[in-house]
């Protein structure tokens, strides 16, 4: 198909369908997390298995995402696509059949497979699909429907919880994400062009490994991708932990929880509609060049747990707003650049970039929970400024590469 460089309602239709998709696979963590106090309870679990339900799901998003990719690249985004989303909708009533803490992780993870889906093909689809800076307004404007999850997910988690069972949840998913389905049989094309002149590349163990091994052997990708992940450290670690920080740590109740999300998911939406409104008017690199000004007045804002730990809830929120705003400004362009840093197919790049930021996010999430249960916000504190050093190192060569690869004369603005 032709690239689309006109955002109007009937080119916007594409992108939707896909992000209902999407909001249905963070809505069914985000609207879990207030209900998995209840869930450690009904298990008899400790407190630890919170965080690891965010863990598990992120494991599931990795464990396809490498045959996504170059299957989606040969056979086509679209019937890869829909049977992920119906795939999706039936993991989520297969978890209310849990009897254990551990088949109720081993659920998630299975649900956690529904991200392979938009990160290795979803996402690839929109790139190939837009012309740059309409895939870049198209990446954002997904991104504030999608927030609509960590916004909407925890306040709703938390009524559903108070007057229902959590299981109640996931039965109100399902319906949304059987709609998706129906959204994205109508109006998803086929974005991939295939020369039906040219035999079809074979779907092998070593086929598969050339491609990632050729990816991987790119600097330009893999510093690209570090860089993307370590840039959402922060939201992933607020989304893991946040239910501890402000429910059992903070005492607050699951509806003022919810609340406290407000400030977070509201900078992330404000941070996209700014990038939104400013993509035609600036050089492409200038939101990311603008990025680590915010993350270092997060790092600022977060640092008073140290003088009072005991409102380090309070503190630890006020951070998050400000790395939040940071990644809604800044972080569909780094994408961008990321899935433009190597020549090899948007599939395999897309699921690369899936598997980095998932199986990073993974072990990130885990850390940040070690870190916290041995040494509360102080020890949240270290991990972020460690990490946000490594972002602050490898940035400058990712924004110079992406700059000279589209227009030299942009450096100098």
């Amino acid at each position: 198909m032709q690239k689309i460089s006109t955002l109007n309602r009937k080119t916007l239709m594409f992108p939707l369908a896909i992000v209902l998709f999407e909001f249905c696979t963070y809505i069914a963590n985000d609207m879990i997390q207030p209900g998995m106090i209840a869930v450690i309870r009904e298990y008899h679990a400790g407190v630890e298995w919170v965080a690891r339900s965010l863990t598990a799901y992120l494991i599931g998003g990795t464990l396809i995402t490498w045959l996504l990719g170059p299957l989606s690249d040969r056979i086509g985004r679209r019937p890869v696509m829909i049977f992920g989303a119906a795939v999706f909708a039936l993991s989520l009533l297969l978890i209310l059949f849990s009897w254990n803490i551990e088949t109720f992780m081993l659920w998630r993870i299975v649900q956690g497979m529904g991200l392979c889906y938009i990160l290795a093909v979803g996402y690839a689809a929109i790139q190939e699909g837009f012309e740059e800076k309409a895939a870049v307004k198209v990446m954002a404007m997904m991104a504030n429907v999608a927030l609509l999850a960590p916004l909407v997910g925890p306040v709703l988690g938390a009524a559903v919880v108070s007057v229902w069972s959590w299981q109640v949840s996931f039965v109100l998913i399902a319906v949304v994400v059987v709609l998706s389905v129906i959204a994205l049989y109508f109006h998803m094309p086929e974005t991939m062009i295939v020369d039906k002149t040219k035999p079809a590349s074979p779907i092998s163990f070593k086929a598969i490994w050339t491609d990632y091994r050729t990816l991987l052997a790119e600097p330009a990708f893999v510093k690209a991708a570090a860089c993307m992940s370590l840039f959402g450290v922060p939201l992933i670690v607020w989304i893991g932990l946040s239910p501890v920080i402000l429910i059992k740590d903070a005492g607050m109740t699951p509806m003022e929880y919810g609340l406290c999300q407000i400030p977070v998911i509201g900078a992330l939406v404000v941070g996209n509609v700014l990038l939104m409104k400013v993509t035609d008017r600036w050089p492409i690199a200038r939101p990311v060049q603008w990025s680590p000004y915010f993350v270092a007045l997060g790092l600022v804002l977060t640092a008073p747990v140290f003088v009072f730990p005991e409102h380090a809830a309070w503190f630890i929120t006020l951070g998050m707003t400000c790395f939040a705003f940071a990644q809604g400004f800044a972080f569909a362009v780094v994408y961008r650049f990321v899935m433009t840093s190597s020549p090899q197919g948007a599939g395999v790049m897309g699921a690369a970039v899936g598997m980095v930021l998932m199986a990073g996010y993974a072990l990130e999430l885990e850390l940040a929970a070690w870190l916290y249960y041995r040494y509360a916000g102080q020890g949240l504190f270290v991990m972020l400024l460690i990490f946000c050093i490594f972002f602050f190192i490898l940035l400058p060569g990712v924004i110079k590469r992406a700059v000279l690869q589209r227009e030299p004369t942009d450096i100098t603005h």
